[in-house]
């Protein structure tokens, strides 16, 4: 969980360096991390997983706006 906190980082900085479309696919490479994690984890660590699938989804949007796909925002 730990390593998918810090590549979020490193993802939001890649859109500062070199822009949205740059850091979507690793945004939506970690989101299908993410699914196979959610589809797996157990319920202490549940909430966790959840809150960090709606941050890296909520990146995905603003990225997919960004880069001008209004509809894949959504």
């Amino acid at each position: 969980m730990e390593l998918l906190r810090e590549q979020w980082h490193l993802l939001v900085k890649t859109d500062n360096l070199l822009g949205p479309r740059h850091a979507l696919s690793g945004v939506l490479g970690q989101l299908d991390t993410i699914d196979e994690l959610l589809a797996t984890a157990g319920t202490a660590s549940r909430p966790q997983v959840v809150r960090l699938a709606a941050q890296y989804a909520e990146s995905a949007s603003w990225l997919y706006e960004d880069s001008g796909g209004i509809a894949e925002a959504r």
